[in-house]
């Protein structure tokens, strides 16, 4: 099958620097590098990614495109505009990529906010999609976990040891992923904030395969210090 991968750019990151901060945090230069820089190069090298497709806030499609040609990755088959919420950007790379005329491939799902994702993570991708139509990458919980109703008093304690996080890539078929996405729209669902949670309103089953914590999501300036 082919492997196309899907980097998710869309986004501001208000929560990045400062809460008034409008320059989207893939853009910011970390070690000289852009930080979606990193993982369309991780993508760009793996051997078995044959096509990458960048979603991006139209405002910036010039500013990736010029990020694309600077590195040459050369995988990259178009830069699209994305919608208001991830579920939007999403149906936007998968109408890209359907008109494409590639058939049914594998397509993996990256935020280019984890800018530290590994070939080792996205080769357990491709690997369990050879016996699974859904796939998701998590790290199993290491903290103790709680559930509290008003955000003061402990509700209830959770068992960790059934608690995973979820991390990206997440993928998938693009046939199941697309019928996941309209089903979801004729039920009024439209900011799912993961495609794995899609695959339940098809009662489709979603294999897990290990993460890393180096794969954590940069959200604001402290995650800097772990990166």
């Amino acid at each position: 099958f082919m492997n196309i991968a899907i980097i998710l750019a869309g986004g501001y990151g208000s929560r990045f620097l400062n809460e008034s901060n409008k320059f989207p945090k893939q853009f910011y230069e970390f070690c000289r590098k852009e930080v979606i820089a990193y993982s369309l190069e991780t993508f760009n090298k793996h051997p078995q990614i044959d096509k990458i497709v960048v979603v991006s806030n139209i405002e910036y499609i010039k500013k990736i495109e010029e990020i694309i040609e600077k590195y040459n990755f050369e995988k990259v088959i178009g830069v699209v505009s994305g919608g208001i919420t991830r579920q939007a950007s999403v149906c936007s790379a998968i109408d890209f990529i359907s008109e494409q005329g590639f058939g049914n491939p594998n397509v993996l799902i990256h935020d280019a906010a984890r800018l530290l994702v590994s070939k080792q993570v996205i080769s357990n991708n491709i690997k369990a999609l050879e016996t699974s139509k859904a796939v998701s990458t998590i790290l199993p919980c290491t903290d103790s976990m709680i559930i509290s109703e008003n955000g003061t008093t402990i509700t209830e304690s959770l068992d960790r040891n059934k608690i995973y996080v979820v991390q990206t890539p997440q993928s998938f078929k693009l046939d199941l992923l697309r019928s996941a996405h309209k089903f979801a729209q004729t039920l009024n669902i439209f900011d799912a904030t993961d495609d794995a949670s899609l695959m339940k309103l098809l009662n489709e089953e979603v294999t897990l395969v290990p993460g890393n914590k180096a794969n954590m999501k940069l959200t604001t300036e402290e995650d800097l210090i772990f990166i």
